[in-house]
């Protein structure tokens, strides 16, 4: 499959990471996550065309209870 263009992952992290990457179905689907220092990543695959990637996750706030 092809490198996606800087604008393809804007456009996914800006709609919330909720369709694939490459065949825009919602079939999607992640895996557990990992974390380190602020950080924390996601495999995700399609369930439709098989495509696989990694979301990552960063902390922008904390909330008290």
């Amino acid at each position: 499959m092809s490198q996606l263009t800087e604008a393809q992952r804007r456009a996914y992290v800006r709609k919330g990471g909720v369709s694939c990457l490459h065949c825009n179905s919602d079939q999607i689907e992640g895996g557990s996550f990992s974390a380190d220092t602020g950080i924390v990543t996601q495999g995700i695959h399609c369930l439709e065309c098989g495509h696989r990637w990694t979301d990552v996750y960063e902390l922008v706030a904390v909330k008290e209870d």
